[in-house]
């Protein structure tokens, strides 16, 4: 990587410690859209799985609840796993290229899956317990 620096260096005629410092700097104005798109299409799919569950089974029921949390873990990580991929793929068409080498693990999605994979289940939770609460003060 030296060499590689180096030689960006040299040829913008800039230090190499810059050079070192913008290849470890992400653009906010790439990332931003790409979770805030991602996280929009999340709250809708939990809230249409949330919504599932409760007209399946019964709110009174501690089935309803247990089902939730497994439901909550498996949808939080197909989730993560879909918006890695998807992250990675914007990135190769940002860059113009299919190789990403060490830039693969400075892609936000990468980073942070395992605080994404939590805020993920504690969304579902959160919608289920939303809904359940709504659809108890309906039928009251």
């Amino acid at each position: 990587m030296q060499t590689l620096f180096q030689g960006i260096a040299k040829h913008h005629s800039v230090d190499v410690a810059i050079v070192r410092q913008y290849s470890a700097e992400r653009d906010p104005l790439v990332d931003a859209p790409v979770i805030l798109s991602f996280g929009l299409l999340y709250l809708f799919v939990a809230y249409i799985f949330t919504g599932r569950m409760l007209r399946r089974f019964p709110a009174n029921d501690s089935t309803f609840w247990i089902m939730t949390l497994i439901l909550a873990a498996g949808v939080s990580l197909v989730a993560v796993m879909v918006g890695g991929l998807a992250s990675i793929v914007i990135e190769n068409i940002r860059l113009n290229s299919a190789h990403l080498s060490y830039r693969m693990n400075r892609i936000p999605f990468r980073q942070y899956w395992a605080m994404l994979f939590v805020c993920g289940y504690v969304i579902i939770i959160l919608l289920a317990w939303m809904r359940f609460r709504v659809r108890g003060k309906v039928k009251a």
